[in-house]
């Protein structure tokens, strides 16, 4: 029974990484004027710059994890690949 519980959160974790790596693909053809004009209009205080420096620091760094984890996986599939 431990053993399906284990599954069941290495699955949970596998797509929640997965959704991250959606949205943040996602993200880079997202029409980032357009969201903050939605935002401006309904009343929100956030004002443009800010909002799109979060937004990018954010598209940054997930970016940034997601080619780390890519690099690292090719290494490893190519060291298993040599032996």
């Amino acid at each position: 029974m431990d053993e399906r519980k284990e599954e069941e959160r290495c699955f949970e974790k596998f797509m929640l990484i997965r959704s991250q790596y959606f949205m943040s693909k996602m993200s880079e053809h997202v029409h980032l004027i357009r969201v903050i004009k939605f935002l401006e209009d309904s009343g929100h205080g956030l004002k443009f710059d800010h909002f799109k420096r979060t937004f990018e620091d954010k598209i940054q760094t997930e970016t940034y994890f997601v080619q780390i984890l890519e690099t690292g996986s090719r290494l490893v599939a190519r060291e298993v690949l040599s032996h």
